[in-house]
């Protein structure tokens, strides 16, 4: 089951965090300079390539949840 949680901003970085709750698991969506990357709860890349692409395919950012 995955469920949004929040969206973050990150002045600093000039990125912003998309946190989704993945089967228990907090992943987020990271937006900056057009490109988008998965992170994990505690802020670090997800560096297995597989995982990353299964999250990619269902951590959908919408208009809504950027607009909000």
């Amino acid at each position: 089951m995955i469920k949004f949680i929040e969206k973050e901003q990150d002045w600093a970085n000039d990125a912003t965090r998309y946190w989704f709750d993945v089967n228990g698991e907090e992943y987020a969506v990271v937006e900056s300079g057009g490109r988008q990357t998965i992170v994990c709860e505690g802020g670090d890349h997800v560096y297995n390539a597989t995982l990353e692409a299964q999250l990619k395919a269902v951590l959908i950012v919408t208009d809504d949840m950027r607009r909000a």
